[in-house]
């Protein structure tokens, strides 16, 4: 009978725990297109400055950075062949889900001269 006491203690040490954590934390969501075109940027990356959390877009554009530690931030969006965009001062509250869709330019890539030079062998 203390076993099943003991679990339940523990059952319920756990389910408060994980409830004090998500009102800790929130999520940030939205979607990226382009400028241009207002197409989806499928695969687009979003980065929290200065924190290992991210996400990248899906076949919507849209994107999902779960348990964001409440607090301000910076985003930084990056995709191939379009210019880097950062959105600053981003709130993000316990428990809730802050909204940040992005419209991304495209960006020419210039890069270095490539000489290729071929001999015939006879």
């Amino acid at each position: 009978m203390k076993k099943y006491i003991l679990l339940f203690v523990c059952a319920i040490a756990l389910a408060i725990g994980h409830v004090a954590l998500a009102q800790n934390t929130g999520q940030i969501k939205g979607k990226v297109t382009d400028a241009a075109t207002g197409d989806a940027l499928i695969g687009a990356n979003v980065q929290v400055v200065d924190t290992q959390l991210g996400a990248s877009c899906d076949l919507d554009g849209s994107y999902l950075v779960k348990n964001v530690p409440a607090g301000t931030y910076n985003l930084r969006f990056t995709y191939v062949g379009y210019a880097t965009k950062t959105v600053n001062h981003v709130v993000v509250e316990g428990g809730k889900t802050a909204q940040v869709d992005v419209v991304m330019k495209g960006e020419l890539i210039q890069g270095q001269e490539v000489v290729v030079e071929a001999k015939a062998i006879l």
